[in-house]
């Protein structure tokens, strides 16, 4: 698609809407694919044994991955400065 002679505002605006939007369709598609993946797996669960959901947030919350690729997210949605994901990074990767 294009659009020509659109204002520099405006045209962040539209690109950073129709990145939210694409991410938003990756995430679906990659739910999707996990629960198919699970399907067909029969459900099996590899591991030692269940965790309970505290224990499973807590360790998301602890994870660096996790948090950098939220941080990463955010950044690309424009929520943050990059100043602001390069301070929050640096203090993630000192962290490990």
């Amino acid at each position: 698609m294009s659009i020509d002679k659109l204002p520099k505002a405006e045209a962040r605006k539209a690109y950073a809407i129709s990145q939210e939007k694409e991410q938003e369709a990756a995430e679906v598609r990659r739910q999707r694919q996990m629960q198919e993946d699970s399907a067909k797996a029969g459900h099996i669960v590899i591991g030692g044994g269940q965790a309970s959901p505290g224990a499973m947030s807590a360790a998301a919350a602890d994870d660096p991955m996790a948090k950098l690729t939220k941080l990463k997210n955010m950044f690309d949605a424009g929520l943050i400065t990059q100043e602001e994901f390069d301070k929050k990074k640096a203090e993630i990767l000192a962290s490990l």
